[in-house]
């Protein structure tokens, strides 16, 4: 892969790595955990939602009782205060009802992926990856392209289109987070270790590991990130990024084969062309971990 082809593509990735050990979890058994908070925090934005919409409509009904008296009298004041009052309730609805609506289809489809689940949890599957809206593609080994929900194994990619999200997860507790317009595959070996494979694009990655003893790294166009600690992001985007650690260490070795860079909590590293500079101290409260974020994937 050349740097021409990543300038091209955009990717939004997301790791999550919670290992107490090898294999902690089979996948089948995390992406059910998953899918259930999902599906749960669906029906309560439903819930909330419903409610939401049931006051207003009781609101809008007082309000409409106040401009038909109001029109009655000829009292243009209280029209003007009452059909203002109208416009913000019937806005405040629509709002409501779209929530309602999004919060539905999000229902529908987490209990559409949780059935394509494998009725007893299968300890042999390394990695399952979920599709969690738009366009979302696994590459087989073999070339073969197919849309469902499923098992990933080594050798094999997931693809999204430009509306494209998704979500796969690992037997040691991994979770990792595809944005639109990517391509990540990965390889498991057989002794554990994990290397995943940025294709396209922009990279940004999180990780909390409290043990990890075999190896785990992710290769970009620039260079590979080998994970020695535990809370990192990563990004790159044409030959150019950035890696801030937020606890423990993550070695940096660039592509072109030089000597690998450590980055230790509380630094982060810029590189652009294969050059990397040195690492330097950034503000962990000006660039809080993006998982700890209300905007995380």
């Amino acid at each position: 892969m050349n740097r021409q082809t990543l300038s091209r593509w955009c990717l939004l990735v997301a790791l999550f790595l919670t290992a107490g050990g090898a294999f902690a979890a089979d996948a089948v058994t995390k992406a059910r955990q998953y899918l259930e908070s999902q599906r749960e925090g669906a029906l309560a934005a439903i819930a909330a939602a419903e409610a939401s919409i049931a006051a207003l409509e009781s609101d809008i009904r007082v309000v409409r009782g106040l401009e038909a008296d109001a029109q009655r009298r000829g009292d243009t004041e209280v029209l003007t205060v009452t059909r203002s009052a109208l416009q913000e309730n019937r806005i405040a609805l629509q709002k409501q009802q779209q929530n309602l609506e999004r919060a539905r289809a999000l229902l529908a489809a987490r209990q559409q992926s949780l059935l394509k689940l494998p009725k007893d949890d299968d300890k042999g599957v390394r990695a399952y990856y979920v599709a969690m809206a738009g366009k979302v593609d696994r590459i087989g080994a073999d070339g073969l392209v197919t849309a469902d929900d499923g098992p990933l194994r080594p050798g094999e990619g997931i693809r999204t289109g430009s509306d494209g999200v998704a979500r796969f997860f690992l037997a040691d507790g991994s979770e990792t987070y595809l944005g639109s317009n990517s391509l990540f595959g990965i390889s498991t070996d057989d002794d554990g270790s994990f290397s995943g494979v940025l294709e396209k694009g922009y990279a940004m990655i999180r990780a909390s590991v409290r043990r990890f003893s075999k190896k785990f790294e992710v290769r970009t166009g620039s260079g590979t990130a080998a994970v020695r600690g535990t809370e990192f992001s990563i990004e790159e985007s044409a030959g150019s990024g950035r890696l801030r650690v937020y606890e423990g260490t993550v070695s940096m070795t660039p592509i072109t084969g030089d000597v690998a860079v450590d980055v230790t909590a509380g630094q982060a590293l810029e590189w652009s062309e294969g050059k990397f500079g040195k690492p330097l101290p950034f503000d962990m409260n000006a660039f809080a971990a993006p998982w700890n974020s209300a905007n995380a994937p």
